[in-house]
């Protein structure tokens, strides 16, 4: 998090290209299954904001910054309101799944 800035994989960047300044977003971690947040985009998804980032590896980035104090909560308290696709949640939520999403973020 020292960068703010959240990279994925190059086939997330047109997804991330759809976010506008000031979006919320969680960042997610496949290795505990947690989501961390929460944040807000400051920028427009792009590729190679920051190209060495990560050793390149994530190219498709958007910068972000945190708009409380970052806790994480397991995606199991998140069933009804992430979807996932395979081991990866649906990078795009709507506006209602965002609110509850939040409000959960807010209980810690």
């Amino acid at each position: 998090m020292d960068r703010n800035l959240f990279g994925e994989l190059e086939e997330y960047l047109s997804f991330i290209k759809q976010l506008q300044v000031g979006s919320s977003v969680f960042l997610y971690n496949t290795t505990n299954w947690n989501l961390y947040g929460p944040f807000e985009t400051t920028s427009l998804g792009d590729k190679h904001i920051e190209s060495h980032a990560w050793g390149g590896k994530f190219p498709a980035q958007i910068k972000v910054k945190p708009t409380g104090k970052i806790v994480s909560i397991h995606i199991d308290k998140t069933k009804g309101i992430v979807s996932f696709k395979g081991i990866y949640p649906d990078p795009l939520l709507g506006e209602d799944k965002v609110e509850a999403l939040s409000s959960l973020f807010g209980q810690h």
